[in-house]
């Protein structure tokens, strides 16, 4: 035997471990949209004014411009004119009348309101579709 030492190498092994996640197809959704139109039937009153115009002659002599004047729906306009004679003076030669009526009715008319139904299918992994629980 020699007096050299002998070196003896032990390896060690360690194991590691790699884990990954990988997607696998189970199955699908899909997911249907359809609009609805749904017919309302509305009543409205409407109001609507008419206006009547009256062209009166009135010549009354007055002492200056006038002033619109309001009389029940009726609404005065006097139409003043100077006129020269050995003295001036107003004279209101015309005045005009604005008759206020009203009238309501009904109007009918039919619109149409849009929603939306959504209807969800499930498929299995081939394809198939899948019994929803509810329909069972």
């Amino acid at each position: 035997m020699s007096n050299e030492k002998e070196e003896i190498i032990v390896p060690v092994v360690a194991e590691q471990l790699h884990v990954d996640a990988v997607p696998v197809l189970k199955g699908g959704v899909r997911v249907v949209k359809r609009v609805v139109e749904q017919e309302y039937l509305i009543d409205q009153e409407l109001r609507r004014d008419h206006v009547e115009v009256k062209r009166v002659k009135v010549n009354r002599v007055v002492d200056g411009p006038q002033q619109a004047v309001q009389s029940g729906n009726t609404t005065i306009i006097p139409i003043v004119e100077e006129v020269l004679r050995i003295e001036r003076q107003w004279v209101v030669t015309e005045e005009i009348h604005l008759t206020r009526t009203e009238e309501t009715g009904v109007h009918q008319e039919k619109i149409v309101l849009n929603r939306e139904e959504a209807t969800v299918e499930r498929f299995d992994s081939s394809g198939q579709p899948v019994p929803h629980p509810d329909t069972e």
